[in-house]
């Protein structure tokens, strides 16, 4: 049981070392819990960036495609009534 005392300790103790060198205030749970929100902001930024670009590249590709088959029907429209004139 005092091994498991110790182990606990140990680990407690280099994460709090390991907090206060990335720059978290572990003693003010109020900081601790700001740093969690920024945390979950990060993430949604970052979620919503990969969304927009991922819409982004399927609006391109839907562009490219409607354009041609916009031209395909334009010259097929102009080869008939070239067709047609004659």
């Amino acid at each position: 049981m005092d091994a498991d005392y110790k182990t606990k300790a140990l680990v407690k103790e280099t994460v709090r070392e390991t907090l206060l060198a990335m720059g978290f205030n572990v003693t003010d749970p109020d900081e601790m819990i700001a740093h969690q929100k920024d945390q979950a902001y990060l993430r949604s930024a970052r979620l919503t960036k990969e969304a927009m670009l991922k819409d982004t590249g399927q609006h391109f590709i839907n562009v490219v495609v409607s354009g041609l088959v916009s031209a395909l029907f334009s010259a097929a429209t102009i080869i008939y009534f070239m067709l047609q004139a004659q």
